[in-house]
């Protein structure tokens, strides 16, 4: 009898399976490949550890599926006979698409041996350039440079705006903290003045601004949008809307209850029934409508609360009372810690300000000392009352241009194009990320979104959700801006500037005194000229026998100032002046204004120098008002201006390091008179 002859076991291969290396070598290529296809889906502007995540779970998924490679055959073949017994179009595309991801993973069940091996090697090349590629910047290596994004906006919604940029800016960085731009924005103290800038070129025409041109502008309004787009030499782009604010009329929880009388429905009450309201002594506050959008289109709701020529008294007396206490620089944070201090905490003394809602509940939340946005008691200025224990204001929604909507700042993401400068792709890839940011973090500080809904906000209980934001609104602002009132200093106003050699010495900032004087000087001609006629002078002369030299001859400032401001950039110091009597040039300043007829104001811009300032020039001044802006030195504190202070027709103001609007804000509290007029 034969032995029976043993018979081999049967390889993985007869039993439908693989060897065990080629079962691993399968899963690492499906690991590697899925991977690829996870950093090429990542490749956005995704957050780090969302990237990880997706590549980890593809990686898993696709070992899975590689090493399981005959069972997905079997499943896909299944899927693709089910999918042909679908009705029409439908089941053949599925059955289609099955069939060839079924033959795609049977070529994978295929590979064996070299070719096996082949396939993995050029899969691993190809995962390796990507993680070369993907930290092509090694942790030790530069960051590459950032892109610079510049933006323009109101100085009332700077702060948010910036606020929102540090989150993108730090969203957006990688895995080392490097930026992917650096976002800059420019904020004139004057919305008219921003304007100005967006209409003519920016820095294209005098007064030339100094910087590069904005790329982005976040409008306050589709109005003032309408009003650049008319006249900019920029190309517009597709203006986005990304956040609303209602206008309302902050005030005391007393004062409000007075009004209404329990009824609370928003625009239940117009604008000049609820300024009636607020009884006196207190006041009913408002920015200028030319320095401040907020105060711009609160004046467009008030006018057409009263419309038509019958009503125009009406109108003048309310905008009597809520004009003429405010700062042309003045915005709506300067006004409320002008404003609020610590002997307010009763609340009976408060005033009603005029704000937008979002503004409205950054205050609100500082009062609580859980305020994210940009009111803090630090941004009052040194020489304001710090607010004390000021309540909570609760807010009063005056009625809309329909009697349903509420009349509202609309926020708009407006790009811009120079033809002359055009915008790099890459930057207008970032700045439409920024706008799509934009509309999702500004909700978080208080504004609404899009459409006028208002967000869960903490300590938001004060806001009233169900007013509706008027679209679209308002139509134009045109009317609204040639009737505004245009603080004057004076009616004929006379700027003398030091330029001798001690000008030249530093102040505490960035910048030496004489450009510190020449950058408050541009501000107060655009701001304040004189009603007039505007004068400017240099001081001391070449000529040892005079004491000045005319750069403008007294004249009617017609463009914003934008001439005399040119004539200021140029100013350099003569150093080879030396101090003279500061007297000489007061009393022929006196002179030179004494003839004319209304309101005369004598401006110097001056650090006191070693000059010797006597009374002399203010024994007969023939009613001309004598300002004095000093910068650093010893300014007000030199013996002679000390001297000469108390006595009437002199001020002395040390400006010293405080900001141009600052300074011209408060010279306006002590000098000016409103003038009618564009």
């Amino acid at each position: 009898m034969m032995a029976q002859q043993e018979r081999p076991a049967p390889s993985r291969d007869d039993q439908g399976g693989a060897p065990k290396g080629e079962e691993t070598l399968r899963t690492i290529i499906g690991i590697l490949v899925a991977e690829i296809l996870g950093w090429a889906a990542s490749s956005g502007p995704l957050q780090p550890w969302i990237r990880v995540l997706l590549i980890l779970l593809l990686a898993l998924l696709g070992g899975v599926l590689f090493y399981y490679v005959q069972g997905v055959i079997w499943f896909f073949t299944w899927l693709a006979r089910n999918a042909r017994k679908l009705p029409g179009l439908l089941g053949h595309v599925l059955g289609a698409f099955f069939n060839v991801v079924r033959h795609l993973f049977s070529g994978v069940a295929m590979l064996s041996g070299r070719s096996l091996r082949a396939v993995f090697c050029v899969i691993l090349l190809i995962a390796a350039t990507c993680l070369i590629y993907s930290f092509r910047s090694w942790p030790w290596a530069p960051c590459p440079i950032a892109w610079e994004v510049r933006l323009a906006a109101s100085s009332e919604t700077a702060p948010a705006v910036q606020h929102a940029a540090e989150t993108f800016m730090r969203d957006t960085a990688d895995w080392r903290g490097c930026r992917t731009a650096n976002i800059t924005i420019t904020a004139p103290d004057s919305a008219s003045e921003l304007r100005r800038r967006l209409a003519g070129g920016w820095n294209a025409t005098p007064p030339h601004t100094p910087g590069p041109r904005p790329v982005l502008w976040i409008a306050d309004s589709p109005a003032e949008v309408a009003q650049v787009r008319d006249v900019s030499s920029a190309r517009i782009g597709r203006v986005e809307t990304v956040a609303t604010s209602p206008l309302v009329l902050a005030m005391p929880h007393a004062t409000a209850d007075l009004i209404t009388s329990g009824l609370d429905e928003p625009g239940a009450f117009t604008w000049a029934q609820l300024i009636n309201g607020v009884r006196s002594p207190r006041a009913v506050l408002r920015t200028h409508p030319r320095t401040s959008n907020v105060g711009l289109l609160a004046t467009v709701g008030l006018e057409e609360s009263l419309p038509g020529e019958d009503r125009k008294a009406e109108r003048d007396a309310l905008e009597a009372r809520i004009g003429g206490r405010v700062g042309w620089a003045e915005d709506v944070h300067d006004v409320m810690c002008r404003f609020l201090d610590a002997d307010d905490a009763s609340g009976d003394r408060v005033p009603a300000f005029v704000m937008s809602e979002q503004q409205l509940y950054e205050f609100n939340m500082a009062r609580s000392g859980t305020g994210t946005g940009s009111w803090t008691r630090a941004d009052c200025a040194g020489s304001a009352a710090r607010p004390g224990p000021v309540p909570r204001l609760r807010p009063l929604y005056p009625r809309g241009p329909d009697g349903r909507h509420i009349h509202s700042l609309i926020y708009q993401c407006v790009p811009l194009d120079w033809a002359d400068q055009p915008t790099p792709p890459a930057v207008s890839e970032i700045v439409r990320a920024f706008c799509g940011h934009l509309a999702t973090a500004l909700t978080r500080l208080g504004f609404r979104d899009a459409d006028g809904r208002l967000p869960a906000l903490d300590s938001a209980g004060e806001l009233a959700a169900d007013a509706a934001v008027a679209p679209d609104w308002p139509s134009d602002i045109t009317g609204t801006l040639a009737r505004a009132a245009v603080p004057r200093l004076g009616d004929h106003v006379l700027l003398a500037v030091d330029v001798t050699g001690s000008m030249s010495n530093s102040l505490n900032t960035d910048g030496d005194r004489l450009r510190a004087a020449t950058d408050t000087a541009k501000t107060l001609v655009a701001h304040m000229p004189g009603a007039l006629t505007t004068a400017l002078w240099t001081y001391p002369a070449a000529d040892a026998e005079a004491t000045h030299e005319v750069l403008a001859p007294p004249a009617p400032v017609r463009d914003d100032g934008a001439a005399l401001a040119a004539l200021l950039d140029p100013v350099q110091l003569a150093t080879d002046r030396t101090d003279r009597s500061l007297s000489r040039l007061v009393r022929a300043g006196v002179e030179e204004l004494a003839g004319r007829d209304g309101q005369r104001v004598l401006v110097v811009f001056t650090d006191g120098g070693g000059a010797d300032f006597d009374e002399s020039p203010l024994t007969d001044t023939a009613g001309v008002e004598i300002v004095l802006l000093t910068f650093g030195g010893r300014g007000c504190d030199h013996p002679g201006l000390a001297e000469g202070t108390p006595r009437e027709g002199l001020l002395c103001y040390p400006v010293d390091s405080d900001p141009p609007d600052q300074a011209v804000s408060s010279l306006r509290t002590y000098l000016t008179v409103p003038s009618g007029g564009a």
